[in-house]
This record gives C-alpha cells, structure tokens and sequence, in this order.
C-alpha cells in the first residue's frame, strides 16, 4: 500500500478552519418543503440496540441483523423483508418490528415527491409499531412513529393518542409536541393545539418548524401580528423553506403590507427553484459518496443557499481524500469567512444564482 500523500500546509490550515466553523455555528436547519407534514426517516437510519429485547431464536436475530445492515446501506425494501422475517419468527423481537415499522413508512410512500400514500402498507407499520409501543414501555421513538404512522394515514385521532403516549414517557420531545399541535389543529381544536405549540416553542426555540406551524394556527385564529412575527422568527432559523414564504406572503397582505407581500412571492419563487437545484445535487453526491467532483458540486450549491453548516463537513471529506482539491479549498476559504447572518436582498435572504459569486 502506498504511504498516504502529505497534507499541504494551506489544506490543513483549512480542515482546522472548517472544525471551527463546525463548532462556532449552529445549523439552520436542512432545506425542506415545511408544508405541515411528517417527514420521512433517513434511509440509512437504524433501529439502535438498545431498543432490542432478547430473542431465543437465532433465525430472527441474524434477520434483524440483515434488516439493520441493509437499512444502513439504502435498501429499504429488502430491509423491510428482512424486518418481516424476523417479526413472523419472533415477535416479541421489538428492534424489528420498530425497524420494520419505521421502513414501511418510508416505503409507504407511492410516488417519490408525492404526498400519496399506500395505506396498507401505513396499517401494517402502524401494527408492527403499536407491538413496539407495548414491548418498550420506556421508548419514545415507537409511539412518536406510530403517530407518524396513523397521521399519515389519515387517523388523526388514533395519532393524537400516540403522541401522546410518547409525550407521556418524555414531554421534551420538541417533535412530539409539534406534531400533536399539528394535528390538534387539522381536528379543529385550536386551544389545545395553541398549547401544544406553545410547549413546542419553550422546548425548542430555535426549531424553524415549530414557529412554522405556530403561524399557520395564528393565521387560522385571526392572530396576523402574532402569525407575522412566528413567519419572521421560521425565516431567521432557516431561510430556504418556500413554504413560509407563501405563508407569509398572504400574512402580509391582510395586514395591508402589499410591497412586504410582493417580496415574499418573489422569494418563495427563487427558493423553490434553488431548492430543485439543491435536490440534484443531492442526489448525485449520493450515488457516489467516493465521487469528490459531485460532492464539490454538492458543497457548492449549500454554499449558494447560505447554508455554511451543512456545506462545511462535505467539504471537510473532500479535503481529507484530496487535499489538493482547488475548488474544495476556495470553498473551504469561503466557508471559514461566511458572515454569521446572510446577506439580504430586500427583506429577504435569498440564494446566490448559479454561476454568480457567493
């Protein structure tokens, strides 16, 4: 094996720079279509061991290994098949039927970008996961996807009852208390989700969801300054949701602000662009995680976004397996020298058009 090739001084200067940016900063939040929903898992999510209770049966222990590894490496649907396996053999293994309930969620979903869902395969997430439920008594994360689970399959008051199952196991759950506001408030019961919210706010402050969906229950109770400044605080926390910019669009203009609302749209329309431009870029660096030119790419374009915290340890990989890499070091350059608070056009913070100069 050849011995590694030195670091150049400029490189390394650069890592610490960027360890530091790590460390000094706080993430606004990753880029997503705020839109009031649940989100799906990360594909390579997996269920931990610590929520795994003791099973005899070697067969289903060595399924729900194969379940775990395959989850890690993206392939939800023969972990799902792993996953079932190892439930039919035992089912009183609650690691798999929390994997396998959290996975059919993911694949539950019929057209990728669609908000369509496969109810069946939603009812049979939701059983494995209700199993989960009962077999850790002390585990948050099965009640708060079972939640997800019956949300998403349109039995809101069935999730109503799970989430707060899991509020009553830890009522610090920031994610807990938004979906239960969430969902309290497609019911129609606006005080109770007026508290869940305002729990949701205390627990966690600086979550740009939280103050999304606080506003959109302002704007149902006629609330608009308080609607406003709940849109403003989102917008602060992370600036490239489209959704809040429509949301605050229409806030607005009831509030006579006709310019302030003109605004908004046009940077509702350039964040959506950005944001297909950004799920290219995505998507590509995934295929190919060893590809340093599309993880470039990648950096490049969350840079374009302002978005330094998550652009910042994909250009730290880069710099590790090619320390030389020019366009990864101007960008390391960049990063380390990126303004606490981005640039605004207007009233807005907007994205650096393709081609232009951050």
């Amino acid at each position: 094996m050849p011995p590694p090739k030195p670091r150049s001084t400029r490189s390394a200067a650069l890592l610490f720079g960027l360890t530091a940016v790590l460390a000094c900063q706080e993430a606004p939040g990753t880029p997503a279509s705020s839109s009031g929903g649940t989100s799906d898992p990360a594909p390579a999510s997996d269920p931990a061991p610590r929520a795994v209770q003791a099973t005899d049966d070697p067969a289903a222990r060595d399924a729900w290994k194969e379940g775990r590894v395959a989850l890690k490496e993206g392939r939800a649907s023969d972990a799902a098949r792993a996953f079932e396996r190892a439930v039919e053999l035992d089912p009183g293994l609650a690691g798999a039927q929390l994997g396998l309930g959290r996975v059919l969620i993911l694949l539950s979903r019929v057209v990728v970008g669609s908000p369509t869902r496969d109810r069946e395969m939603l009812a049979r997430a939701a059983e494995a996961l209700t199993v989960a439920s009962e077999l850790l008594p002390e585990d948050v994360e099965a009640p708060l996807k079972l939640g997800e689970a019956l949300e998403l399959a349109g039995l809101r008051e069935e999730a109503v009852d799970a989430y707060r199952m899991a509020l009553g196991r830890d009522d610090t759950l920031a994610h807990g208390w938004k979906r239960l506001g969430t969902v309290l408030r497609d019911l129609g019961r606006s005080d109770e989700a007026n508290q869940a919210l305002e729990r949701a706010r205390t627990v966690a402050p600086t979550d740009h969801e939280v103050w999304f969906e606080s506003g959109q229950l302002f704007d149902e109770l006629e609330r608009v300054e308080d609607a406003l400044a709940a849109y403003r605080r989102s917008l602060e926390l992370n600036w490239s949701v489209p959704a809040v910019y429509t949301s605050l669009a229409t806030a607005l203009r009831t509030s006579g602000d006709a310019d302030g609302a003109k605004q908004a749209v046009e940077a509702f329309r350039k964040w959506t662009a950005y944001g297909k431009e950004l799920s290219a870029a995505q998507r590509a660096a995934a295929d190919d995680v060893r590809d340093n030119g599309a993880q470039v790419v990648l950096a490049e374009t969350l840079l374009r976004g302002h978005l330094v915290q998550q652009a910042t340890p994909v250009v730290r990989r880069v710099l590790r397996r090619e320390p030389d890499n020019e366009r990864a070091q101007r960008l390391a350059e960049l990063l380390v020298s990126a303004p606490a608070d981005p640039p605004r056009s207007g009233r807005f913070v907007e994205p650096v058009p393709a081609g232009g100069d951050e």
